[in-house]
């Protein structure tokens, strides 16, 4: 280990102490102290900021090589140990044996699981004085810190550099832990490091999927806790659409790639039958989406089955998801006969709406708000977590709009229908989405909380449907070598050079003519699937698995109750 400390280091430690001696008090600039070992080298200290102060020359020479006795950490205390779910105390004792051996674990549970519990209850029952949560989202680490207050816990948002800097270098923290983005994280490097030296650190990566080999945040991270007692990655959809892996997750070769293997896995479907989670039923919405491009009138159809790879499959989601007002006030007519249904007794449920694009969630919006439904907007430069805060303690909200920001590790539990209006087709953004509907209301049974996701009947969405039950967990098909990635992305920048970005972009216009939309079939929440023809003929047998639906009615029903005009256009 080297004697003296880097010019990073001295910069660190010079700030934290606010360029002043912390023996005498005197302004000490940069140029004038000395990042000096409080356990001297000789008897054995470590060139680390725990093991650092800042003095000036003089009182560093009155020092000399002598040792000053550090401070000890407060013990704030902590909360009793909350119930936990059968899955987060067998995941509390897996992750107390692997501290025995080694420093990292990784939990993969279903989104809306409990994760966030299990995490705080393995720093509740951990020896560690501090927990640490990077997320990848403001309202992510918002979130964590109303659920620690439910638990008794001090937990304290990092957004300011030179608050937190004010705050790292005191021997004494008067919090159970901090919470901060991984955007922020690059600010304060060097005063993490010193609160991870001085205390005995648990850090959490919620979404850890954000995180991956080579990545800058990933790099920010691992020098910034590297000094931290443990660390436990968590995700609730553990996979990548690349070969980079995930920190914190460990592999294992099968010959032929890396399967990642998470620590603890709890899916879905378990938490389903174990009545953690509610149920989810999948609705398919199809209809079509006439076009002119140009050379006439074209017919966007989904009783018509696209090849996997035909580009048509794309422009008809974009022009009835994205693009037809008509086809997208229809699809949300649905969700609102259905969430009606759930209301009639006073229950406190709510919709959501995704959105692709701010243009598009004003405009439902803004349409809703007209027909009567009290809308919070949760996009633009909206706060998410004090958005969500207000959402949960005003009930007189019966719809939420957004895009991405409550995409994942956002608490509602009273959202119970949600309808998917983008063209964004990955599997993490599916089930995200549909784990928005799961948290329980701990007074209502489970079965009477079943909730409904709509989405356009497109062949890539419905298979995430189908899988959406089971753990997906990241796998590697090859590993290819480092220098063969960048000499491919190397080739890949100079043709986008080369070739401009025109040709990148493909502009669908704006000449949507006329959109219709239809109940083509959907998903029970035990998985069975049933077709439009099935939907008719066995319509009681469903309604009995399903709850009473309207969904047998007219598009021009939902029309007239939205007060929409028959004609689409």
């Amino acid at each position: 280990m080297r004697r003296l400390f880097s010019d990073r280091q001295r910069v660190a430690i010079a700030t934290a102490a606010g360029f002043r001696c912390e023996q005498c008090g005197r302004e000490t600039p940069l140029e004038e102290g000395h990042a000096d070992h409080a356990v001297s080298w000789k008897d054995g200290g470590a060139t680390r900021y725990g093991n650092a102060r800042w003095l000036c020359a003089a009182c560093n020479l009155r020092k000399g090589r002598d040792s000053e006795p550090r401070g000890e950490v407060v013990d704030l205390g902590k909360p009793p140990l909350p119930s936990l779910y059968r899955w987060q105390a067998e995941a509390l004792a897996q992750q107390q044996s692997a501290a025995k051996t080694g420093k990292r674990f990784f939990v993969a549970a279903g989104v809306g699981t409990g994760k966030t519990r299990a995490a705080l209850a393995m720093y509740l029952a951990g020896p560690y004085d501090l927990i640490v949560i990077l997320s990848p989202k403001s309202g992510i680490a918002g979130g964590w810190a109303d659920t620690a207050g439910n638990l008794g816990l001090r937990l304290k948002q990092v957004t300011s550099s030179g608050a937190f800097r004010s705050m790292a270098h005191r021997e004494e923290l008067p919090i159970h832990g901090l919470a901060l983005t991984t955007s922020m994280l690059q600010s304060v490097i060097a005063d993490m490091a010193l609160v991870c030296e001085r205390h005995r650190t648990l850090v959490v990566y919620d979404e850890a999927h954000h995180l991956y080999e080579d990545g800058a945040w990933t790099d920010w991270a691992t020098e910034a806790f590297a000094a931290a007692a443990f660390h436990v990655g968590l995700s609730g959809t553990p996979y990548r659409d690349d070969d980079r892996r995930i920190h914190t997750l460990d592999y294992l070769s099968d010959g032929v790639g890396l399967a990642g293997v998470p620590h603890v896995e709890y899916s879905a479907e378990e938490a389903a039958a174990e009545g953690n989670v509610a149920p989810v039923v999948t609705r398919y919405l199809g209809g079509y989406a006439d076009w002119n491009d140009g050379r006439g009138l074209r017919r966007y159809d989904y009783s018509e089955d696209y090849d996997a790879d035909d580009r048509r499959m794309g422009t008809r989601l974009r022009l009835t998801a994205v693009d037809s007002l008509g086809w997208q006030l229809e699809a949300i007519a649905q969700a609102v006969a259905r969430l009606q249904e759930l209301r009639v007794d006073g229950n406190p449920w709510a919709g959501l709406v995704a959105c692709r694009t701010v243009a598009q969630a004003e405009r439902l919006a803004d349409a809703m708000a007209a027909q009567g439904h009290k809308v919070l907007r949760v996009y633009g430069r909206a706060d998410t977590a004090e958005a969500v805060r207000t959402f949960n303690s005003d009930t007189s909200y019966d719809w939420l709009v957004s895009i991405t920001k409550v995409s994942e590790g956002i608490n509602i539990d009273r959202l119970r229908v949600a309808v998917l209006l983008t063209n964004v087709t990955t599997r993490s953004f599916f089930d995200q989405l549909r784990g928005r509907l799961m948290r329980l209301l701990p007074e209502i049974p489970q079965p009477e909380q079943t909730a409904v996701v709509y989405i356009p009947a497109d062949p890539r969405l419905k298979k995430f449907a189908e899988e959406a039950q089971a753990m997906t967990v990241h796998y590697i098909e090859q590993v290819a070598r480092r220098a063969e990635r960048l000499d491919t992305q190397e080739r890949l920048r100079q043709l986008a050079l080369i070739l401009g970005e025109e040709t990148e972009t493909m502009d669908l216009g704006g000449h949507i003519v006329d959109a219709k939309m239809e109940l083509i079939g959907g998903l029970t929440a035990d998985g069975i699937s049933f077709t439009e023809d099935e939907w008719h003929e066995r319509r009681l047998e469903l309604l009995e698995d399903l709850g009473p639906l309207a969904l047998t009615l007219s598009a021009d029903f939902f029309r007239e109750a939205l007060g929409m005009p028959n004609d689409p256009a």
